[in-house]
């Protein structure tokens, strides 16, 4: 069984249309009561696939009139259904960029002070004063 390569299944965002593997895709179905995430992926029935660059993008024209296109007059239930995992997904964002930021910002501190005493140890040794 070497060279052989595990199928990965593509599906297609109802929006922008990119052929995705599945793991990359929000999957929705439509119930009774509406829309719904399928999370599991295994709910019966047809189900819808959503990017999660077109989640980010939910608010810009194209992708607005994308998904009218594909959920009619479901569009505002499914926008409501998507908006809080954007919202989930930039908190996350914002919060793994502001602790990189912090993080970086530490380091930078560090090696500064690093300079600074180097700099001062070769006032000393050379005569130098500090004042």
């Amino acid at each position: 069984m070497t060279g052989q390569r595990r199928h990965v299944p593509l599906r297609r965002c109802v929006a922008c249309r990119a052929s995705l593997p599945k793991a990359q895709l929000l999957r929705m179905v439509r119930s009774e009561a509406g829309w719904r995430l399928d999370v599991s992926g295994r709910a019966g029935g047809r189900g819808t696939w959503v990017c999660h660059q077109c989640v980010e993008r939910l608010d810009e024209r194209p992708t607005t009139r994308a998904l009218g296109r594909a959920f009619r007059q479901d569009a505002a239930q499914v926008s409501a259904l998507l908006r809080p995992l954007r919202d989930a997904r930039a908190a996350a964002d914002a919060a793994d960029h502001g602790a990189s930021r912090t993080a970086d910002h530490g380091a930078h501190r560090t090696k500064t002070d690093q300079a600074a005493s180097a700099a001062t140890s070769d006032d000393s040794r050379h005569g130098g004063t500090h004042g």
